[in-house]
């Protein structure tokens, strides 16, 4: 990666393998994950981690890869991550969640399936990235380009949703997925 000089790498932190069977988290794994964000932070990548997929303790409701059922549950993981590693000191950027417009990223009934839902989940995990470190840059969940299905909700509107309800009062960067799916090449 280091010989293309993309200049920064996304990692995710997959919450689920970090902290499996509750919020104490599999020491071994979280060390490992650490000395891997180190070891690209020594290399001289910029790191964006990006926060997805709560483990089967923080949502009760057995979805698979769906958000916490508490936004206070990714709040907590949050905090154990900046606690108990240095993570919080090689990160430069913090992707909050994973394509939330579509229903199997976002597969609860607890946080309504929205714009709206979403920013229930990104205001408490927002200020416990802030409160930690106010430089650390906060990226909302890119959106997955779609339409409006059973399955999905059109990115540009999820978005509006995310503004209607308070996106603009943060200083957060918009993440997005670019993928050309059904858009021309030059569009």
């Amino acid at each position: 990666t280091k010989e293309m000089n993309p200049g920064w790498v996304k990692v995710q932190a997959n919450w689920s393998f970090l902290q499996p069977n509750g919020p104490n988290p599999d020491e071994q794994v979280l060390r490992t994950f650490e000395l891997n964000l180190q070891s690209a932070d020594r290399q001289g990548f910029r790191i964006l981690l990006s926060i997805a997929k709560a483990p089967p303790w923080a949502r009760p409701n057995g979805q698979a890869d769906s958000p916490p059922d508490n936004p206070q549950a990714l709040v907590d993981f949050i905090n154990m991550l900046f606690q108990n590693t240095k993570i919080g000191e090689v990160v430069d950027a913090i992707e909050i969640w994973n394509e939330p417009n579509l229903r199997r990223e976002w597969n609860t009934d607890t946080l309504p399936f929205s714009g709206a839902g979403y920013m229930q989940l990104f205001k408490p995990a927002y200020d416990a990235i802030k409160a930690y470190r106010s430089d650390i840059i906060v990226v909302t969940a890119g959106l997955a380009p779609t339409g409006d299905t059973d399955g999905s909700i059109d990115d540009r509107i999820y978005l509006q949703q995310m503004y209607d309800n308070g996106l603009a009062r943060y200083d957060a960067a918009i993440g997005i997925h670019p993928y050309g799916w059904g858009n021309a090449p030059d569009a």
